[in-house]
C-alpha cells in the first residue's frame, strides 16, 4: 500500500510539472504591423540579438527578424558578417513605429536609432516596409508578439 501511494505521489509530481517545452530561437511565429502579415524569428537572449541576421545568404520575400529588449532604449546596430542589405524598424513599448533606417551589407558604422524608447526591432529585406506601405506611426500587432514570446521561453 505504501509503495502505491509513494509511486502515486511521484506520477502526481511528474505530471504537474509537465510544460510545452519552448521552440527553438529558428521558429518563425506569424505577425501582422498595419495589417500586412509577415513571418518573424525571434531575437531574445543576447546571443541571438548578437547574432541577428549575420552569415545569411538571403531571407524570404516576407521574412524578418524581431529583435525583443526587456527595457526601453536608444538602440544601436551594425552589419558584421551580414551578406544582405536589410531595413531596419524600431518601436516602442505600445508597438509604434518610431523610425525606419537602411543597414547595408558588410557595413561597421553604427545605425543608431534616434529615440531611446525602443524595445522592439525589426530588420527585414531592403525596402520591405516601403513595399507594403509600412510608415512610421504604424503599429506591431503586440498579441500576436506576445503570443509568440510565450511559446520560446
Amino acid at each position: 500500500m505504501i509503495r502505491v501511494l509513494f509511486l502515486s505521489m511521484i506520477f502526481l509530481c511528474a505530471c504537474s510539472e509537465l510544460k510545452e517545452a519552448p521552440l527553438p530561437a529558428d521558429t518563425f511565429f506569424e505577425m501582422s504591423i498595419a495589417g500586412k502579415k509577415f513571418t518573424a524569428q525571434l531575437a531574445i537572449s543576447d546571443y541571438e540579438q548578437g547574432k541577428g541576421l549575420m552569415h545569411r545568404k538571403s531571407l524570404g520575400e516576407d521574412e524578418t527578424m524581431i529583435f525583443v529588449y526587456s527595457v526601453p532604449k536608444k538602440m544601436s546596430f551594425w552589419m558584421k558578417n551580414t551578406f544582405i542589405n536589410l531595413d531596419l524598424a524600431f518601436f516602442d513599448k505600445t508597438g509604434k513605429l518610431l523610425e525606419i533606417k537602411s543597414l547595408y551589407a558588410h557595413n561597421l558604422d553604427s545605425v543608431k536609432s534616434t529615440s531611446d524608447k525602443v524595445l522592439y526591432a525589426i530588420e527585414a529585406n531592403e525596402s520591405w516596409f516601403d513595399k507594403n506601405k509600412i510608415k512610421v506611426g504604424d503599429t506591431l500587432d503586440l498579441t500576436l508578439l506576445n503570443k509568440a514570446i510565450s511559446k520560446r521561453k
